[in-house]
C-alpha cells in the first residue's frame, strides 16, 4: 500500500488532507481516486489507514480509518552523530538507511578531521522523509543542523547512554555489552561517528571524559559510512527486546 506524508495540522479529528507535493503522487501520478485506501504518516508519531473522500482544487480529504501511533518504531530514542563527508552522496547514504533502521535524531558533525564545514540540511532533511515513507514509520528523523565538536559535548545530558564507535581495541569488562545495556525501552541514546580521518587522541579523551562509552566493533577498519549503518544495525536488533 502507498504511504503520503501530511503535516501534523491537516490531521483532526477523524479526516486528515493531503496536499501537494504528495498530492500531486497521489491523483497524477498513481491517479489514486475517491474509495482508495492510503497510508498516512505525519513524521511525528503519528500513522493512519485512511480512504480518499474527496478531491478538491489540489488537495485531497480522507477519512481516518484507523490510527496507528508509533507505528513500527522503536522502543528506544536513537540520535545518531555522523561526521559531514568528502563525497557528499555518502552522508545522504547515511541519512536514507539510518532512517530506514529507526534512527529518531541525526546531528551533522563537525570533528577536528572533517574537510566539509557546511551541509546541505534541506536536502536530508527530503531524503529522510522519502525513506519515512518507503520503510512505512510513524516518525521523520528530525535533522538538527551542524554541530561543531563542543556543541555535541554540551548536548550530552540530552541522552540517557552515550556511545561512540572507536577502532582502537580495548580491553572491556568480561560480560559487559554496552549496546545491549543502553537499549532497554524509554532510554535515549546517542551514538557517536568518527569522521573519514579518525577522532583525534584529544577528542577520545573528551568524549570519554563527558560520559561517554567507547564501543568496539570487531578488527577491521570500517568506512565512517559503514560503521554507522553497522551500528545502526545492532540498534534496530537490540531495541526489538527493549
Amino acid at each position: 500500500m502507498n504511504v503520503f506524508y501530511t503535516p501534523p495540522g491537516l490531521v483532526s479529528g477523524k479526516t486528515l488532507w493531503i496536499e501537494q507535493p504528495d498530492f500531486h503522487h497521489l491523483a497524477h501520478v498513481l491517479r489514486m481516486g475517491v474509495g482508495t485506501e492510503i497510508e498516512v504518516t505525519d513524521g511525528v508519531g503519528g500513522y493512519y489507514l485512511a480512504t480518499v473522500e474527496s478531491v478538491e482544487g489540489e488537495r485531497a480529504r480522507c477519512r481516518i480509518l484507523e490510527s496507528r501511533p508509533g507505528f513500527h518504531e522503536l522502543a528506544v530514542y536513537v540520535a545518531l552523530a555522523f561526521p559531514l563527508m568528502k563525497q557528499p552522496s555518502k552522508f545522504d547514504l547515511v541519512v536514507e538507511k539510518a532512517t530506514e533502521l529507526g534512527v529518531r535524531e541525526i546531528i551533522p558533525l563537525v570533528t577536528a578531521r572533517t574537510i566539509p564545514r557546511s551541509g546541505k540540511i534541506e536536502r536530508w532533511k527530503q531524503i529522510a522523509l522519502s525513506a519515512t515513507k518507503q520503510c512505512r514509520r510513524a516518525y521523520c528523523p528530525v535533522i538538527t543542523t551542524v554541530h561543531q565538536w563542543q556543541d555535541l559535548l554540551n548536548r550530552f545530558s540530552d541522552y540517557s547512554h552515550r556511545l561512540v564507535l572507536h577502532e582502537r581495541q580495548r580491553e572491556s569488562v568480561p560480560g559487559s555489552d554496552p549496546f545491549s545495556e543502553a537499549f532497554i525501552e524509554g532510554s535515549s541514546v546517542l551514538v557517536i561517528v568518527g569522521p573519514e580521518g579518525g577522532f583525534t587522541e584529544t577528542e577520545i579523551v573528551e568524549v570519554e571524559e563527558a560520559g561517554c562509552t567507547p564501543v568496539w566493533l570487531g578488527p577491521r577498519r570500517l568506512r565512517s559510512e559503514t560503521a554507522a549503518l553497522h551500528a545502526m544495525s545492532l540498534t534496530s536488533f537490540y531495541s526489538m527486546g527493549a
